[in-house]
């Protein structure tokens, strides 16, 4: 008796937890904006596009078509990722509280919301997000 109970509870217990949210097929889009004092820079990936914005007063932006491949690369550095606990993520330094980094953002738009970290060192992103902010970069690159 003692042995189905803990079945049934384990049953029920697995049945009725959220499982992490690894549904990425519903991510529209990724954003991350980098900006100092006078520069800024803004990318933008959707499953069709990449466009790379810079400047902050003569803004220059620079587009091209991304392939599946390439989105779903991106989607594959979210794997280990809870999008809605982006806005939990604490910055691991604070360079940018004294202008000795860049500050940097990192947004993700699923099902309509928008998903946002709190700001952090440009070239020191959180860990969980790292991952995804590399890529992203690798594919600024192709950006001509």
């Amino acid at each position: 008796m003692k042995n189905l109970f803990t079945l049934l509870f384990a049953i029920m217990l697995t049945s009725t937890c959220s499982p992490q949210d690894t549904n990425y097929e519903d991510v529209s889009e990724i954003r991350y904006e980098t900006f100092s004092r006078g520069f800024a820079a803004m990318y933008v990936i959707s499953p069709e596009r990449i466009s790379v914005t810079n400047g902050t007063f003569q803004k220059t932006t620079e587009s091209r078509e991304l392939t599946n491949k390439e989105w779903n690369n991106l989607l594959a550095s979210l794997k280990d990722l809870k999008i809605q606990d982006l806005e939990s993520l604490d910055p691991p330094t604070d360079g940018r509280m004294v202008d000795a980094a860049a500050q940097a953002n990192l947004s993700i738009t699923k099902n309509n919301n928008v998903f946002e970290t709190k700001t952090f060192d440009h070239g020191s992103a959180p860990a969980p997000v790292e991952p995804l902010v590399k890529a992203i970069l690798r594919l600024a690159e192709t950006v001509e």
